[in-house]
């Protein structure tokens, strides 16, 4: 993770400064997000991107889209110079926009999930073409699932359509 740094915590009670003496000192890390990562995020999403867990393990980048966004948004980041910037790009290369590129990555990512049958680029481009999702389509995505009622409910929460599920 990037721009992590050790800070320490210096001993208040008569035990942490006796163990302090003989070594023990106590430590936490801190990261210092980078100017422009989380600043100018939406207020619906701020409890969640400065709460638990986040708040503890970090980020060095943060995209974002709310329900009527046409688009993803990132903040106006000051990287330092560094090749790796944020590293962002290594994770984030499959959300291209383009099918093919998400079919190609899951189809090997999960490789085993699809043991005994393959997984249909003319799904992944349903997904893409953001049309309503119907028993079919999800069953073919996902064979083994049988909680449709639950799907629904999440189905509804992010508001993708659904026919006859």
């Amino acid at each position: 993770m990037c721009n992590w740094s050790e800070k320490k915590i210096h001993p208040i009670t008569f035990k942490e400064k006796v163990s302090n003496f003989f070594g023990h000192e106590k430590i936490v890390m801190e990261q210092q997000i980078w100017e422009g990562v989380i600043d100018t995020i939406p207020n619906e999403f701020k409890e969640f991107i400065l709460g638990e867990p986040v708040k503890s393990i970090g980020t060095t980048f943060c995209i974002w889209r709310k329900v009527e966004d046409k688009t993803w948004h990132i903040g106006a980041i000051k990287f330092p110079k560094s090749l790796y910037n944020d590293g962002s790009a290594d994770l984030l290369y499959i959300f291209d926009g383009k099918p093919t590129t998400y079919w190609e990555w899951a189809t090997e990512y999960y490789e085993e999930q699809f043991d005994g049958y393959q997984l249909e680029l003319e799904l992944v481009k349903h997904i893409y073409d953001l049309k309503p999702l119907t028993k079919e389509v999800v069953v073919q995505l996902n064979p083994s699932i049988d909680d449709f009622e639950q799907l629904k409910t999440d189905l509804s929460k992010i508001g993708y359509a659904y026919i006859d599920l």
